[in-house]
C-alpha cells in the first residue's frame, strides 16, 4: 500500500513533459521572425552600406525646441547681401562706409582664387581712398592723386577724391585736368559731378582759378559745372555767369514737360542764397502737383514778402493733400 502511494506521488501527470518543448518552440520561432525582419531591413538599405540620408528640413519648418517661438516659421537667410536691399548711409565719411563702396554686390566663392585677387584689389582701392582723403603727407597724397588721374580710372569715389586732392594741393594742375576732361566731352554721367566738386574746392581758396578759366568751365560744362562756376564767380562779386545760368532755367519753367519744370525750379533754388520769387509765383497754379510742391519749397524761403505769403495761403485749399499740408506749414512759419 505504501509503495503504491509513493508511486502515485512521484509519477508525473499526463502532459507535463510537453511544456518545456512548447516553450522552446516559441523561442525558436521568435528568433526566426526577428532574423527575417533584420534581413528585410538590410535589403531596403542603400547598397553602399552607409546610413540613409536624413530628409532635408524645409525652409518653413517650425522651431519647436524654443517654447517662446513654438510654431513660428524658421527665418529664411538671404543668399547674398544684395537681397537685403539698399541701406541708408550716415552723413560724413567713415571707414565702414568707405569699405562698403568697394564691396562686390554679387555673391562670390571664397575658395575661388579669383576671389582672393578681388579682395586684394578692393582693399587696395580702399587704402588709396583713405590716403587721398585723410593722409597726413601732402607729397604722398599729391603723388597718389596724379597716379590715379593718369590711369583715367572711372571709379567715381577714387577719381573724385583724387581730383579734389589735386585742387587742394596743386590748383594749376587741377585747372588743367578739369579743362582736359571738359574738352574731351566725356559722356560718363558721374564725371560732371566729379568736375563740379573740384571747382568748388578751387573756389574755396583765393587765387587758384581765374575768372577767365571759370568762364571757360561754364561755356564747356553741363548744368552741374555751370552752377559751380557761376557760384564761384559770384563770390567774387561778378554775377554775369549767375545771370546767364538763371536765364537759362527761367526759360524752362514754361517747358511742356513737367519734369523739366520741376528741375528748373530746383536748379534756380541752388543758384543764389535767396531766389527772386517773381518767376516762380505762376507755378503755384501749375496743373501738376509736383510742380506746385517744388515751387512751394523754394518760395517758402521768402518769408518777408507779403505777396508770396498771400499766394501760398491760397494753396491751403489746394486739391492735393500734400500741397495743402505743405502750404499750411509754410503759412504758420511765415506768420510767426
Amino acid at each position: 500500500m505504501r509503495d503504491d502511494a509513493l508511486t502515485r506521488v512521484h509519477r508525473p501527470r499526463a502532459g507535463a513533459g510537453l511544456l518545456p518543448v512548447i516553450v522552446l518552440a516559441v523561442l525558436v520561432l521568435g528568433g526566426i521572425v526577428l532574423w527575417l525582419g533584420s534581413a528585410a531591413s538590410d535589403r531596403s538599405a542603400p547598397e553602399s552600406g552607409g546610413p540613409a540620408p536624413s530628409a532635408p528640413i524645409p525652409d518653413d519648418a517650425t522651431t519647436g525646441d524654443d517654447p517662446a517661438r513654438l510654431g513660428t516659421p524658421r527665418p529664411r537667410v538671404a543668399a547674398d547681401r544684395s537681397a537685403l536691399g539698399d541701406l541708408p548711409r550716415a552723413a560724413g565719411v567713415n571707414e565702414e562706409w568707405e569699405r562698403d563702396e568697394f564691396e562686390p554686390t554679387a555673391p562670390v566663392d571664397a575658395g575661388d582664387p579669383a576671389h582672393h585677387d578681388l579682395r586684394i584689389e578692393l582693399d587696395g582701392q580702399l587704402a588709396r581712398l583713405i590716403e587721398l582723403r585723410r593722409g597726413d603727407d601732402p607729397v604722398a597724397r599729391l603723388a597718389l592723386a596724379r597716379e590715379i588721374l593718369a590711369t583715367d580710372e572711372q571709379h567715381t569715389a577714387l577719381t573724385m577724391a583724387a581730383l579734389n586732392a589735386l585742387a587742394e594741393l596743386d590748383p594749376a594742375a587741377a585747372v588743367e585736368e578739369i579743362s582736359r576732361r571738359l574738352a574731351a566731352r566725356d559722356p560718363h554721367a558721374a564725371d560732371r559731378g566729379i568736375l563740379s566738386r573740384a571747382i568748388d574746392t578751387l573756389a574755396r581758396a583765393p587765387d587758384t582759378v581765374s575768372d577767365a578759366e571759370l568762364t571757360g568751365f561754364f561755356e564747356q560744362g553741363g548744368a552741374d559745372v555751370q552752377l559751380s562756376a557761376a557760384r564761384a564767380l559770384a563770390q567774387r562779386g561778378d554775377d554775369s555767369l549767375a545771370l546767364r545760368y538763371e536765364e537759362h532755367w527761367i526759360d524752362r519753367l514754361a517747358n511742356d514737360d513737367w519734369h523739366m519744370r520741376v528741375e528748373a525750379v530746383q536748379r534756380l533754388s541752388m543758384s543764389r542764397p535767396t531766389v527772386d520769387p517773381a518767376p516762380l509765383l505762376p507755378l503755384l497754379d501749375d496743373p501738376h502737383d509736383e510742380v506746385r510742391l517744388a515751387a512751394l519749397s523754394v518760395l517758402g524761403q521768402s518769408a518777408s514778402d507779403p505777396a508770396v505769403l498771400e499766394r501760398i495761403r491760397l494753396l491751403t485749399n489746394d486739391p492735393s493733400e500734400n500741397v495743402r499740408r505743405i502750404a499750411g506749414r509754410l503759412v504758420e512759419r511765415m506768420e510767426r
